[in-house]
């Protein structure tokens, strides 16, 4: 009888009140989705959908997915890269490749992003911890040289120790392979690794926080200065990425949580 009619089976054990009650769920969706959204322009159906049930609202991720799509909140953006590849000094393995990474500080991610100011570019510098997916040094400046990644490596030295034998990952760029670098890294106890020519695969870890970086900070708002755009990266990245943003990795805590949680159970 249904496929007579062209109407899906399941219009058959359809209740006559199911319509106005699915009607009611979705609005109620969609404005606790204003206020999960508002609060966090960036998060997409996955961790919308943690934030809701927190909220007190359960529902299913579908339901979450079809809401924002028909909405249009689903955020997609691209990137182009910041560096040139193979105008390193050296040649170095990719040593996280098959790596287990089970603690903090045995290994961090490098690599710098542009970002758009009113008549030029300026660059960031990122270091971060693969365990804790957290930022834990940064540098921003209108030149992308060895002077920068310095920076944000310096940054990170000065927050944190690694273990001796740690990993230094990044892509090929000259940046990163310099003699002054690759020497501050190994003063460090730290070995340097990089990925293939032409594979941003390999550093995966940090394409996904310049991904979550641009679509939640950068695209959003307009700098007009580079002391503006220093100030908001900061804040984004201090006060909400690092110690709030939920992150699916790390079961949807954020990188501070996390950390916190390992410290709790280790004390040591």
């Amino acid at each position: 009888m249904c496929q007579l009619l062209g109407v899906p089976r399941s219009a058959v054990y359809r209740r006559p009140s199911d319509r106005p009650e699915r009607a009611e769920f979705y609005r109620s969706l969609r404005l606790e989705l204003a206020i999960v959204l508002g609060a966090n322009p960036g998060y997409g159906y996955r961790r919308a959908r943690i934030e809701l049930g927190r909220r007190g609202f359960v529902c299913g991720y579908k339901s979450v997915a079809r809401a924002m799509k028909e909405g249009g909140l689903n955020l997609r953006r691209k990137r182009k890269p910041a560096t040139s590849d193979g105008l390193g000094e050296g040649c170095y393995p990719n040593l996280l490749k098959g790596e287990r990474i089970e603690r903090p500080g045995q290994a961090w991610v490098a690599d710098i992003t542009y970002v758009g100011l009113p008549h030029r570019m300026a660059y960031l510098a990122v270091v971060m911890d693969v365990f804790l997916r957290k930022v834990v040094g940064k540098q921003m400046g209108e030149r992308i040289d060895t002077a920068l990644t310095m920076g944000a490596l310096k940054d990170a030295l000065s927050n944190r120790t690694p273990a001796p034998g740690w990993i230094h990952h990044s892509d090929r760029g000259s940046q990163y392979l310099s003699k002054e670098y690759v020497r501050a890294v190994q003063e460090a106890g730290g070995r340097i690794s990089a990925s293939k020519k032409g594979c941003p695969y390999d550093n995966a870890v940090m394409e996904s926080f310049f991904k979550t970086l641009k679509a939640e900070e950068v695209h959003i708002e307009e700098y007009e200065s580079l002391g503006h755009a220093r100030e908001n990266i900061d804040k984004f990245i201090d006060g909400y990425y690092n110690p709030l943003r939920l992150h699916s990795a790390l079961g949807y805590q954020s990188p501070d949580q996390f950390e916190a949680s390992l410290e709790a159970r280790d004390p040591s």
